[in-house]
């Protein structure tokens, strides 16, 4: 029983510290709602759209393209320019990484001048992404170690910056962790020695005491 205890514990540490770095976007693949053909929306769960709206695409509406993650994928530059934003629970101390996948349109006439998108974090462009209008594969994109918006949020946008044209650059798999502190290190640690501890008293032979008969 004390052994199950400490193992309890131990497998409660290692649950603090992961929780430190869990993913705070939310229907960051974008597939919620389930589409069965491209469709402009307001807004989604998870997402505020702009005056354009937000467009989801399954995979096979634009020849040859499929999700970066999952079914579905986001065009960015519906009828127009279009933008999408999501406000996420963040905290002043904490730094945090953002990930996602970009394609830029293959059937895009306008090409790298149509399939722009530009990423903000807390009202600060990131960057810029383009390319030429050729199949894949997805780039897959990286900022590391950004400080959350002095407040109980950090909004994270994305924009179409090209030609408005209704042809724009793909978006999919928006990732958001904390990094952990080192208070949520030393948890990890701990927890894992706990085991360690448990595991060799386990693994450790009995000694028996015996007796020769003289």
């Amino acid at each position: 029983m004390k052994t199950r205890k400490i193992v309890a514990v131990a497998a409660l540490l290692i649950a603090a510290g992961g929780a430190q770095a869990s993913a705070l976007v939310t229907n960051g693949s974008f597939e919620n709602p389930g589409v069965s053909s491209w469709g402009n929306q307001s807004s989604i769960l998870g997402w505020t759209g702009g005056a354009y709206g937000i467009e989801i695409q399954p995979n096979g509406t634009v020849s040859g393209v499929s999700a970066f993650d999952g079914n579905q994928y986001v065009e960015l530059d519906t009828t127009a320019n279009s933008s999408m934003w999501q406000d996420l629970s963040t905290t002043a101390s904490n730094t945090y990484t953002l990930s996602f996948a970009y394609m830029p349109r293959p059937d895009n006439a306008g090409g790298s001048l149509s399939n722009q998108i530009e990423v903000f974090w807390g009202g600060s462009k990131l960057g810029t992404f383009t390319g030429k209008s050729k199949l894949g594969p997805w780039l897959e994109v990286e900022f590391a170690n950004l400080s959350a918006f002095a407040g109980p949020s950090t909004r994270l946008e994305f924009r179409a910056a090209g030609i408005s044209d209704s042809y724009g650059g793909f978006i999919d798999g928006v990732v958001v962790t904390a990094v952990p502190e080192p208070e949520s290190y030393a948890l990890l640690l701990a927890g894992l020695g706990l085991i360690g501890v448990v595991a060799r008293r386990h693994s450790k032979p009995t000694a028996r005491s015996t007796t020769a008969n003289v």
